[in-house]
């Protein structure tokens, strides 16, 4: 009898090792959170979102500074939500039931404020204690979020990677300042 190439234990042993290795090779794949919410309720009426960090360069640590994300509808410039953290949060609840939005949907946009005593600090200079974040998840052809009445729809944000927070002076009691003082974070 001939020797066969593919005996029924190599065929059984090459696709134990082909298992395997698909198993390890999905396994390395980031699990990457839905940006629509599967259980939540809202009204057609009415708006339901949530600020999230998970898909950005931010996923593991957050902002690392307390402060307030602060979500606009650009065309009208009224807040939707707020959400203070304390520096190491990375998704929000949702926010559901919010007031309806212009036209049915909108464009939105989200800033971060830092607490008072703080300034964001970019390659170019002092920025102020408010910076405008990326939008990871944009409607099409834009660089904005975006919000629909009847929906949920987490709004996915990261942070410039060069912006580094500094801890503006305290004033002595003789007037002076101690001088902007680098904080990491």
């Amino acid at each position: 009898m001939p020797n066969r190439l593919f005996t029924h234990r190599f065929i059984s042993f090459a696709i134990t090792v082909f298992s395997f290795l698909v198993i390890f090779a999905l396994s390395q794949h980031p699990q990457v959170m839905p940006t629509v919410a599967g259980d939540s309720q809202t009204s057609p009426n009415s708006v339901c979102t949530r600020f999230s960090l998970v898909q950005g360069r931010n996923a593991d640590t957050g902002i690392g500074h307390q402060g307030t994300f602060v979500m606009r509808e650009v065309t009208t410039g009224s807040t939707l939500a707020t959400w203070e953290v304390t520096g190491q949060e990375t998704v929000s609840d949702w926010f559901i039931n919010l007031p309806q939005v212009s036209n049915g949907a909108s464009w939105v946009e989200v800033r971060f404020e830092l607490e008072e005593g703080y300034e964001f600090l970019s390659p170019e200079g002092f920025i102020g204690h408010s910076v405008l974040l990326e939008i990871l998840n944009p409607a099409p052809d834009t660089t904005y979020g975006w919000v629909a009445n009847g929906q949920c729809h987490s709004v996915e944000i990261q942070f410039d990677e060069e912006l580094k927070i500094i801890k503006l002076p305290t004033p002595s009691p003789s007037g002076g300042s101690s001088g902007r003082e680098p904080r990491s974070g």
